[in-house]
């Protein structure tokens, strides 16, 4: 499962959602399977959602496998939920830096506020 350090609040409305978004590596993070039970890799498009929106992370969530758009300052990228994040908040996704990047490239800012949604 995903790790990160902070947590943060976030809030949702109507299908979309809004949330802290950080970035985690699969392979140093808890090894290569989401919780989800699929293999993961550092430079997939992947996402380990908050464990509140998740549910138990001892079981796959009907969340696994859906596909999610992600906004930030006007980008837009799409990534699949693939694990839990059970220090997340909710509403807040934790991504692997190829979806990050995808977003932000300045890494060092560490986390960023996004808008995601289900569109698969």
């Amino acid at each position: 499962m995903a790790k990160r350090s902070k947590k943060s609040g976030s809030t949702s409305s109507g299908g979309s959602f809004t949330g802290t978004a950080t970035f985690f590596n699969p392979s140093t993070e808890g090894g290569s399977d989401g919780a989800c039970g699929k293999s993961e890799s550092d430079n997939a498009q992947i996402v380990a959602l908050n464990a509140v929106q998740y549910g138990s992370t001892s079981s796959k969530s009907s969340w696994c496998g859906k596909t999610v758009q992600i906004t930030y300052k006007g980008k837009t990228t799409n990534a699949t939920i693939n694990d839990a994040c059970p220090e997340c908040s909710y509403g807040d996704l934790d991504l692997t830096h190829t979806v990050f990047k995808d977003l932000e490239s300045d890494m060092s800012v560490g986390e960023i506020k996004v808008q995601w949604k289900v569109v698969n």
